[in-house]
């Protein structure tokens, strides 16, 4: 008989929003670095590639740590880390504004990088330990879109403050934001522990840990076999376009249309605001197709609609503002997709294997790096060969990731089918 950690579904809703309004906050004292970018270059005079450098050291010390907490976030107390997090991203959000250069700025941001990077895998950790296997999925897609509410929020301010004050203004309400949610996270957290149950499970089938164990030669095979490897190349390279087509949309309109900083901020809105909805569209996909296609069919489909999006734009940007925007908010939308595909149902096929956080971490290590490499080589490529060079980037990357795609499509089908067998087998042996 064994006894496993529960909350009724009442407080599954309560620990839920928690968790988004972390999240929330946890976005919003990320991206507004970003947002903000168009007008703290001109203030500090240097090149968009030395600016990119800022965002570039964040994700690259980020990633290096997603494996630290993917190794320790099944087996540590996700609830301090979560907290400690917080903490020390409100702190590094108020030191922002008083950095003397950008060079000094790196450091301060890879600060911040080293804090948020416990955030994902130590939510899914708490919500993989904490919510039924059964209302996990629903969870996780309302999750996710606190990431874009975060971002949205975070350019609404951008372009407020800049239009009216300083962007310096935007990291002192990083550091409020950041902190109420920290108090707030213990506070909750603190009395859902207590209203915690214990459900005896009584099944006589082996717990499917028995199938697949989360030892390093067990997950080590996943990647192999199932081709996960292959996956953490393509949440690379998701990396490189969601997060460098966010950071660098502003400064894209900002040169391409001859608009201001505050207007280019403004209308950069559009992306995030159409990524809110990746999430849900990569559930309602799950929820039409089923067991028809795993996670990775899935992201493979919206990466070819992407890459097509892409050409498309390559060769209308200089038609008009109107048509540059909708293409990038479009895509945005579908990145975000890609994004919750490729690492969040990816995991969560492996939840009843308890190694959904030590996933969720190795996968988004693979998105962090292609963000670090996002913000210096787009600006590199805009300073020295202009924006039509920067999109001709984006589709050919595109076009490899679309190819590894496929290949994995079949990898991971083939594994699951494996896996669904060995248990199948398990239960008939009972």
């Amino acid at each position: 008989m064994v006894q496993r950690l529960k909350l009724s579904p009442h407080d599954v809703g309560k620990l839920l929003l928690a968790c988004y309004i972390v999240y929330f906050a946890t976005y919003f004292g990320r991206t507004h670095y970003s947002s903000a970018m168009v007008a703290i270059i001109p203030e500090f005079g240097c090149t968009k590639a030395e600016a990119g450098l800022v965002s570039s050291y964040f994700y690259a010390i980020y990633a290096v740590f997603q494996i630290v907490h993917a190794v320790i976030a099944d087996r540590s107390n996700n609830k301090a880390m979560i907290g400690i997090s917080l903490a020390v991203s409100a702190a590094t959000n108020l030191m922002m504004p008083f950095m003397p250069s950008i060079a000094a700025m790196k450091y301060v941001w890879m600060l911040n990088g080293i804090a948020q990077s416990a955030m994902v895998t130590h939510l899914m950790g708490i919500c993989a330990k904490m919510v039924p296997i059964d209302m996990l999925p629903r969870t996780m897609t309302i999750l996710i879109t606190a990431s874009s509410l975060g971002s949205l929020l975070s350019y609404l301010f951008s372009s407020f403050f800049i239009s009216i004050a300083s962007w310096k203004f935007l990291f002192y309400s990083g550091a409020v934001i950041l902190g109420a949610s920290t108090l707030l996270w213990f506070f909750t957290i603190n009395k859902l522990e207590k209203r915690c149950i214990y459900e005896e499970n009584t099944e006589t089938t082996p717990a499917p840990q028995a199938a697949v164990s989360t030892n390093f030669k067990q997950i080590i095979y996943m990647f192999l076999s199932g081709g996960l490897i292959i996956s953490l190349l393509i949440t690379t390279i998701d990396g490189i376009h969601r997060e460098g087509m966010i950071s660098w949309f502003p400064s894209f309109v900002k040169e391409s249309y001859n608009v201001s900083e505050s207007f280019s901020v403004f209308i950069a809105i559009l992306l995030p605001m159409l990524s809110f909805f990746g999430s849900p569209l990569a559930r309602f996909v799950t929820t039409k197709i089923g067991n028809r296609a795993s996670s990775v069919v899935r992201g493979t489909m919206f990466y070819g609609i992407s890459l097509v999006l892409l050409v498309v734009l390559r060769f209308t940007a200089w038609s008009g503002i109107v048509v540059s925007c909708v293409i990038f908010a479009v895509l945005s939308l579908l990145m975000t997709a890609i994004n919750v595909s490729f690492i969040n149902n990816t995991s969560v096929e492996m939840a009843a294997y308890g190694c959904s956080a030590l996933l969720t971490g190795i996968l988004n290590f693979g998105y962090c790096a292609g963000s670090a490499v996002s913000g210096y080589v787009m600006g590199a490529i805009s300073d020295k060969l202009g924006w039509t060079a920067v999109l001709d980037f984006l589709w050919i990357v595109a076009v490899v990731a679309v190819a590894l795609g496929l290949i994995v499509s079949v990898l991971w089908t083939r594994f699951l089918k494996r896996l669904n067998i060995s248990k199948q087998q398990a239960d008939a042996a009972v």
